[in-house]
């Protein structure tokens, strides 16, 4: 069997593990209700390099938590929070939806509306929803259903922190033996090459790579949530093709290519 691009962290993300139809229901009649476009949410999603399945999952996710606020609003009584209505709310929901679905472009974005969240009682909570971040709070790790308001904003906490100074981690990586996800597949079955891979090398400090595969060179970017390659045009085939020191890309950060796979995988090791 012909493996496909995949996204770790994917495989224990609850929204997408354990779908629930009424929630991504639910999320799409809210989004409307505000006078926000689903149809057209989607759409970008997809056309930015998202996967459109965990899309819908993390919004799902994130309204659902968002409905435990009164009145549609986010509640709180730190000094200097504003009560944001709900299509502000929803928009951040959307937003970091659209990041953890893998639009790199994104991210930016999303860790700055993260971090307005975490400082504000029960947006931490949301936050945590819509990224998955529950399935490694101390809620989960007792046995327990629900995420408490505790253990999710520490989740969001640690992950913020570590995104700082590391774009790939997940708090599952570890378990993962380092790896985060995989680009390219076989283009048979619709993915991007006709043969495995060749060479790689980083591209800049920014999460970028360039592959050479079949002959033509590629370009990487992405971060924890997710991989993009896009083949290079002619003007820009002969700069991915010049070779940098490895002192340019990410330390530690590698791409593994294999004979026998047509699937790049990025790989960054764990403390032993």
């Amino acid at each position: 069997m012909i493996a496909r691009p995949s996204v770790l962290a994917d495989s224990t993300y609850r929204p997408l593990t354990e779908p629930d139809a009424a929630a991504e229901a639910r999320a799409v009649d809210a989004l409307a209700a505000a006078g926000l476009d689903p149809a057209l949410a989607v759409a970008n999603v997809v056309r930015r390099g998202g996967r459109e399945r965990a899309f819908r999952a993390a919004l799902g996710a994130g309204v659902s938590m968002l409905a435990d606020a009164a009145d549609g609003r986010v509640t709180t009584d730190a000094p200097g929070v504003t009560l944001r209505p709900a299509r502000e709310a929803l928009l951040d929901v959307a937003a970091l939806a659209g990041w953890r679905a893998g639009v790199v472009a994104l991210r930016e974005d999303a860790l700055a509306r993260c971090e307005a969240m975490r400082f504000a009682e029960g947006r931490a909570r949301v936050a945590a929803a819509v990224l998955g971040l529950e399935a490694w709070g101390a809620s989960a790790a007792s046995g327990a259903s629900a995420i408490s308001g505790a253990s999710a904003a520490s989740g969001l906490d640690e992950f913020l922190d570590r995104q700082a100074t590391d774009r790939y981690w997940w708090p599952g990586r570890s378990a993962a033996n380092g790896f985060v996800w995989s680009v390219g597949g076989f283009a048979g079955f619709g993915d991007a090459w006709v043969a495995p891979p060749e060479q790689w090398h980083p591209l800049d400090a920014t999460g970028g790579f360039a592959v050479f595969a079949a002959g033509e060179w590629w370009r990487v970017d992405g971060d924890v949530w997710g991989g993009r390659c896009a083949r290079a045009e002619a003007d820009e085939a002969s700069d991915l093709a010049r070779d940098r020191p490895a002192a340019v890309g990410l330390p530690g950060v590698n791409v593994v290519l294999r004979t026998d796979t047509h699937l790049a995988w990025l790989w960054t090791p764990e403390p032993g």
